[in-house]
């Protein structure tokens, strides 16, 4: 009588298939060659494109974060407990850097920032991050918690009850998200019919590239439950992190292929590809000098471009690109336009004659003397005191 259940027929030949491959790290010569240097050069890229810039070009901001999550997730997994660890220290599973509930939200993200011209982010997104900060909140507890603890969750209670469903949840997250992405693409494709070819391209690539690395994962889970009934820890899940870092190469590959695509001007929002609709820059175009005219929001001396674009509900490199393409000015120069319109206005009411030029200036929104004689010395091509007498002068 066997005490132990051995597989028999078409899933003992699928075990021993599938054994060597989990259990002996058949794909183990591939972590030095591949897997760590992707890893690493993954969290550094990403770093980087986070905290600087390259003349004046950044990377996607959804797709930085994607890239350092996947990263930090496969790192972390390779911290301790294999032959090809990095470390013996069994507690490091605990390390609060895993953040793969934020991988749904990150690709839908990623997509609606490409296809919606008036993307901004709003303080209600902050809420698909939720299960992910949850997560690093418990990630955190337990490696602040005693050894004693640690010691009952570091072994097949902590996969079971913790690692396996939040894997689970983040597969489910990612195939949901993909899904609405794949919505809000196909949306778009139907609305838009001009040829933003590289966008298209990019997106229906990344999209397919993305289900196909969930679907690994989820495979991988079938399998050790399936097979090994759990018995086979994340870390030695080989086929998963090869596939974790061949989808980061591919994608570090796109990048280099493709670098105007990618990297965005500070002052712009979109790639050569990605040609306003003439009709939607005159709308805002229009919407912009109604603002101005009746609400005369110039008049504030702390308007900035931020702000401005508040006012119109857009993100604000769009609307730097709407000033410079629709308006042909720069922000300075649209917003000091009103400003100096306003002064000339002044000037001539003659209830305005007992106020100095500075005075003046300052109901119409400048900050200072100095940069409102630059202002009006720039588009009258004459200093306040001189306009003053020229219009006099007329006046008579």
């Amino acid at each position: 009588m066997t005490l132990i259940p051995v597989n028999q027929g078409v899933q003992k030949k699928i075990d021993a298939w599938f054994e060597p491959i989990f259990q002996d790290g058949a794909l183990g010569f591939l972590y030095p060659k591949l897997v760590y240097p992707v890893f690493a050069g993954g969290m550094l890229f990403s770093f980087f494109m986070l905290f600087a810039r390259i003349r004046g070009k950044s990377l996607n901001i959804f797709l930085t974060i994607l890239i350092l999550v996947l990263a930090l997730y496969g790192f972390k997994n390779q911290l301790y407990g294999v032959d090809e660890g990095l470390t013996s220290y069994r507690y490091a599973i605990f390390t609060p850097i895993s953040f793969i509930l934020l991988i749904g939200p990150l690709i839908y993200f990623h997509t609606s920032s490409l296809l919606d011209l008036r993307f901004c982010w709003k303080k209600s997104y902050w809420v698909h991050a939720i299960p992910g900060l949850l997560s690093f909140l418990a990630y955190t507890v337990l490696i602040v918690s005693p050894d004693t603890i640690k010691e009952q969750f570091v072994f097949s209670h902590f996969e079971v009850s913790f690692s396996i469903p939040e894997q689970l949840l983040a597969i489910l997250s990612g195939y949901i998200y993909t899904w609405l992405s794949y919505r809000k693409y196909n949306k778009w494709i139907n609305d838009h019919k001009t040829n933003e070819a590289k966008t298209k391209l990019w997106i229906s690539k990344f999209l397919v590239a993305v289900v196909m690395l969930i679907s690994v994962w989820g495979l991988t889970i079938m399998i050790n439950y399936w097979l090994f009934d759990f018995g086979v820890t994340t870390l030695t899940n080989y086929p998963l992190w090869l596939a974790f870092a061949i989808f980061l190469s591919w994608v570090a590959a796109e990048i280099l292929l493709n670098p105007k695509f990618f990297l965005l001007r500070k002052n712009t929002l979109f790639s050569e590809d990605n040609i306003f609709l003439v009709e939607e820059m005159s709308r805002y175009t229009h919407e912009l000098q109604t603002l101005m005219k009746e609400e005369k929001i110039y008049a504030d001396p702390n308007l900035n471009l931020e702000k401005l674009a508040t006012w119109l509900d857009i993100n604000p490199r769009y609307l730097s690109s709407v000033l410079n393409n629709g308006v042909g000015k720069s922000f300075y120069d649209f917003v000091n336009s009103y400003r100096i319109n306003e002064v000339k206005l002044m000037l001539k009411d003659q209830r305005n004659r007992n106020l100095t030029i500075e005075a003046i200036a300052n109901q119409a929104g400048f900050r200072s003397k100095s940069s409102f004689n630059t202002a009006f010395k720039k588009l009258t091509n004459m200093t306040p005191k001189e306009y003053i007498r020229s219009d006099s002068a007329n006046s008579q």
